[in-house]
This record gives structure tokens, C-alpha cells and sequence, in this order.
């Protein structure tokens, strides 16, 4: 079942999973047909954000987590997190304040993103 103490906790595990480019845990929190839009308008799909985090083309030196409101609906939740970060993307440098919309759906007692999009200022 979803509540708000379970989405923290599997918010957290992706803050970690996305600092450490944790391949194991980020193929197990995200939905194998995830569909998230980035902050140029491109969407990735679960397989992108895996070989990102794989090929180290996406290196998160610095993360602040602060989490937002979350809404549970049924077996889904929306989350809103905001993350100030750097590090580089594709050897770029990376910097900025991104504002995250996750949804969340329990798959029998495993919490799976299934959608999101990012925002930055």
C-alpha cells in the first residue's frame, strides 16, 4: 500500500541511486515503460536514464534534496522535489535548481516511478 512515509522513503533511495549512478537500485525504482520529460523538452525512457547513469554521462557532484507536497491517489502518488545540483551531463558542466514531478505507483509493495518531468530555473 502507498502513503506518504513510503514515497519519502523511495524519494530518498533515488536521490542515491541518481548520486551514486546506482544502476542495481535505479532499474528497480523505475518502471521498465517510464516516460519523463526533461527540462530542454526531450523525453527519455527508462533505458536512457539507465545508460546515462551507466556510461557515467551524467555525474551528479552536489544534490540538496528538499521534498515538496505529495498527493496519494489511489495506488499512485505525485511528488514534488526540488534539487539544487552540479555536476556534468555529457561532459558539460551542469548547475541549477531543478524542480522534479515524479508519480509514483505501488506494484505490489514496490514503489516504481511510471512518469515525471523536470523543470529548471
Amino acid at each position: 500500500m502507498i502513503d506518504i512515509n513510503s514515497v519519502l522513503i523511495a524519494e530518498q533511495d533515488l536521490l542515491q541511486a541518481m548520486k551514486s549512478s546506482d544502476v542495481n537500485n535505479l532499474d528497480r525504482l523505475l518502471h521498465d515503460r517510464l516516460i519523463f520529460l526533461l527540462p530542454n523538452g526531450a523525453t527519455v525512457d527508462k533505458k536512457t536514464d539507465l545508460d546515462a547513469h551507466g556510461s557515467k554521462a551524467m555525474i551528479l557532484e552536489k544534490a540538496d534534496f528538499e521534498q515538496g507536497p505529495i498527493s496519494i491517489i489511489g495506488d499512485c502518488a505525485i511528488s514534488n522535489v526540488k534539487l539544487n545540483a552540479s555536476g556534468t551531463m555529457l561532459g558539460q558542466p551542469l548547475s541549477g535548481e531543478f524542480h522534479y514531478i515524479r508519480v509514483w505507483k505501488d506494484f505490489g509493495g514496490q514503489l516504481k516511478v511510471i512518469g515525471g518531468g523536470c523543470v529548471s530555473n
